[in-house]
């Protein structure tokens, strides 16, 4: 088969042939009633093996679209079907959102919606229950408008719950149209929510990485406005005769709105400034950047506070 990776073709090959020459090797001939059987197994022990390479290649990256794609191209090996695809459900509208499709539409489909409840996939996300269907054009629930506006014929297609650490449905795997014809069995059910399970966790890994990656940028960001309030703050006090003057402000967060402030005026007196702006975080320390400001021209314009 052509969907086949080259690599575990090549394995699968080799143990049919080893089979057969077994057979050979004790004078006993392999009929086609013994491949009827031996055949499948075979088979499952292929797709088994291809299964645990995919789940491999799916854990290996944790960038989203990546790994979109190769959930993609690992539900249509592994169900040796023509096209497949991965639907998000949007949490907010309760649509089923196309992802990444494979198959010979992949570029006329992705991103369509379809409503949670409407059609197989949508059925499926509602009920989380996996479905077979070996003539989508009988079943009521098929959703034939994703096939009248791209021209696809559905025949026959299996799908499944995507479910997230939780339990709470993510989205639906689908897999169309299986090149040999053959019915999906629930051989076929079991590896694909084994996928299904699989690639849940991987896109739940994805999503906590690009959260901690925008929770690093997050706090990178308020140390350097730490170090930048920590600038709007007098380095050192002015020397006053018969006082010593000394401050110090340690916010409870990174950034906030304690401010003190030494002012110097031209006939050589100090005034001193103590404020709490309302309030913590940016919206806090922007209103005591904007007082500092104010108050230092307003002293130096006026000569006074």
């Amino acid at each position: 088969p052509v969907a086949m990776p080259n690599l575990l073709y090549t394995r699968l090959k080799n143990q049919s042939d080893d089979v057969q020459r077994q057979f050979d090797q004790h004078g006993l001939e392999y009929t086609d009633e013994i491949a009827t059987v031996v055949n499948p197994i075979l088979d499952l022990n292929y797709r088994f093996a291809l299964l645990l390479e995919m789940i491999s290649k799916i854990n290996s990256t944790l960038d989203s679209a990546e790994l979109l794609t190769r959930i993609m191209e690992a539900a249509r090996e592994i169900m040796n079907s023509e096209a497949s695809s991965l639907m998000l459900l949007d949490k907010t509208t309760r649509e089923l959102v196309i992802q990444i499709p494979t198959g010979p539409i992949k570029e006329q489909i992705t991103g369509t919606r379809i409503p949670c409840g409407q059609g197989i996939a949508g059925w499926v996300a509602e009920h989380e229950e996996a479905v077979v269907t070996e003539d989508a054009a009988t079943d009521p629930r098929h959703y034939g408008q994703v096939d009248s506006t791209s021209g696809f014929k559905t025949r026959s297609l299996i799908c499944v719950p995507m479910r997230g650490p939780n339990g709470e449905i993510l989205g639906v795997l689908e897999a169309l149209n299986r090149h040999d014809n053959a019915p999906y069995t629930q051989t076929d059910i079991d590896l694909f929510m084994v996928l299904a399970e699989q690639a849940a966790i991987a896109l739940e890994k994805a999503r906590l990485h690009v959260e901690e990656l925008e929770k690093q940028r997050l706090e990178q960001q308020l140390t350097l406005a730490h170090h930048i309030q920590e600038r709007f703050l007098p380095s050192h006090p002015p020397t006053v005769q018969g006082a010593r003057l000394a401050g110090m402000s340690q916010s409870a967060l990174h950034i906030g709105g304690d401010y003190y402030d030494f002012l110097l005026h031209k006939d050589g007196t100090v005034s001193l400034v103590v404020g709490d702006v309302s309030g913590k975080g940016a919206p806090a320390a922007l209103l005591m950047a904007s007082l500092q400001a104010a108050l230092r021209a307003h002293v130096q314009y006026h000569g006074s506070v």
